[in-house]
């Protein structure tokens, strides 16, 4: 079988034969197996192997297309240890595309904002929500019609310079949306639009005052493991003309409270808030609650950032910053299980460096070596690298 991974081409074979077997595959744009100029390099050689040079004990060969419009012929025998061959499969053939095109959209260029998807109509396809700067503060949704984005007219608050997010905060299935940052008074705000099922979002209050942020980041996840979806927030906010750096955790309580408060600020939780930044949450302990990983820009213009570990007691716990290898602004930050082991790692990237250090753009990649003691306790080992190649190991435990 051939798979178009995006640029490049993936061949796959099956064998009924036993022993130590070799393969030998050729490649070609035609099926006289000529290879295009345009995949040769300066001396004439190809920039993917032929049958000659891609002689291996795999049953899988990958190599670049290079020429997305063609198609790629290709077949393949088997070698024993001996020498013998068999015949050249049948020839099978793969055509390249084009991974991604560009599509025309009725939507605006959008700055100081943020976009998220979600799909709030429950149709099947991605919705798009955006807030910030276009002509003017903005926040719209689109409705994803089969592929065309159309404005849905939910009368929404505008706002600029902040985050939104998607939440089923009231668990009936339906996305609620949560929209925070400038509002056209300049007014930080936190606004909170519950979603009735009908394709409209109704704004509504929280019950208890939430301080709105400026250049915000907004994440959601089970934090207390619960069955509802919590949030924290960080950012900037003003009160009586302070500027203050937050970071808050805020637990739903939404269904404990029969609806009179939706998110109610954790008080026992407390970390240096940042700017310019990113939270997310994870299950990096493989226990079944979730982590927050954090990064940003705090005060002073100095790099913030760590892992708070999530423990019976909750997301009060130690924060891990390895050695302040996760102390980054301007910060992004994603999780994944990097190296199919069954565990989630992370990358991160921002700006390294504190006080009058100098300030060094980095991207770092966090591999989790996650080992189990027992039911209860466990070790996680960070392997950190660094663009420049440098490697620290770190751990926690719990």
């Amino acid at each position: 079988m051939g798979q178009n991974n995006g640029y490049k081409v993936e061949l796959k074979w099956s064998d009924t034969n036993t022993g130590k077997i070799s393969y030998a595959a050729q490649v070609g744009t035609d099926d006289n197996f000529n290879l295009s100029r345009g995949n040769l390099n300066a001396s004439g050689y190809p920039l993917f192997p032929d049958r000659f040079e891609s002689f291996q004990k795999s049953k899988r060969q990958v190599f670049d297309a290079y020429d997305l419009a063609d198609s790629y012929y290709f077949k393949v025998k088997a070698i024993d240890q001996f020498g013998n061959t068999s015949a050249f499969s049948a020839i099978q053939t793969v055509s390249i595309t084009e991974p991604f095109k560009k599509m025309d959209q009725a939507i605006p260029g959008i700055a100081n904002g943020n976009v998220a998807w979600g799909d709030y109509d429950r149709d099947g396809d991605l919705d798009l929500a955006l807030m910030g700067t276009s002509q003017g503060y903005q926040t719209i949704l689109y409705r994803n019609d089969s592929g065309v984005f159309v404005n849905s007219n939910n009368e929404l608050e505008r706002q600029s310079e902040g985050d939104l997010g998607w939440v089923d905060f009231d668990n009936d299935g339906y996305l609620d949306l949560v929209v925070t940052g400038k509002d056209l008074e300049a007014a930080t705000v936190l606004n909170i639009y519950k979603n009735n099922g009908a394709g409209s979002l109704v704004k509504i209050d929280n019950g208890t005052p939430i301080d709105g942020v400026t250049d915000a980041t907004l994440a959601f996840g089970d934090s207390d493991a619960d069955g509802d979806i919590d949030m924290v927030l960080a950012g900037l906010t003003v009160n009586d003309g302070q500027i203050d750096y937050i970071m808050n955790l805020y637990e739903n309580k939404y269904n404990s409270s029969g609806g009179d408060v939706i998110f109610d600020r954790n008080d026992k939780f407390y970390r240096e808030g940042f700017t310019k930044g990113d939270i997310e949450f994870a299950d990096l302990d493989n226990d079944g609650d979730l982590e927050i990983i954090y990064a940003g820009t705090g005060k002073g213009d100095n790099p913030v950032g760590g892992i708070i570990s999530n423990t019976r007691a909750g997301l009060t716990g130690g924060t891990y910053d390895y050695s302040g290898q996760l102390q980054l602004g301007e910060a992004s930050i994603s999780v994944g299980d990097i190296d199919s082991d069954g565990d989630l790692d992370i990358i991160a990237t921002g700006i390294a460096g504190q006080g009058n250090d100098v300030r060094e753009n980095v991207t770092r990649m966090f591999t989790n070596e996650y080992y189990a003691i027992d039911s209860l306790r466990a070790y996680i080992n960070f392997n950190v690298r660094d663009n420049d190649a440098d490697s620290v190991s770190s751990r926690w435990r719990h």
